[in-house]
Parts: structure tokens; sequence; C-alpha cells
């Protein structure tokens, strides 16, 4: 029995289908950090808004 398949993908055609695969994972992980990224600076503007808004009421709350 013979290992080739003259059908079948070679091992350059195989190889070269498994990069395009990682380098598609690649991306859509990339992806996905950039949407991770973005939201974590919205929360902490927003934390930092909430922050700031906590403080002032603490002061007020100090004089009364």
């Amino acid at each position: 029995m013979s290992d080739n398949n003259p059908t079948g993908p070679t091992g350059n055609e195989f190889h070269d289908k498994a990069i395009a695969e990682i380098w598609a994972l690649f991306k859509k992980s990339e992806d996905r950090q950039v949407e991770v990224d973005a939201q974590i600076a919205k929360m902490s503007k927003e934390v930092a808004k909430l922050t700031r808004k906590l403080s002032k009421d603490e002061g007020q709350w100090g004089r009364i």
C-alpha cells in the first residue's frame, strides 16, 4: 500500500490550509480583543464618572 493519495491533498496543500485556518483564528481572536478593549474603556469611564459623583455626594453628606 502506498501512503501517497494522488486525489487527496498534498502535504503542502494540507500545510497551507492549516496555516490559513490558524491565521483566521488569530484574526477572530484579535477582533474579539478589540471588542473587549472597547468595553473595558467604556466601563472605566463609567466607573470614573460614578466615583466622582460619589465623592461629591460624600462631601455633601459631611456638611449635613
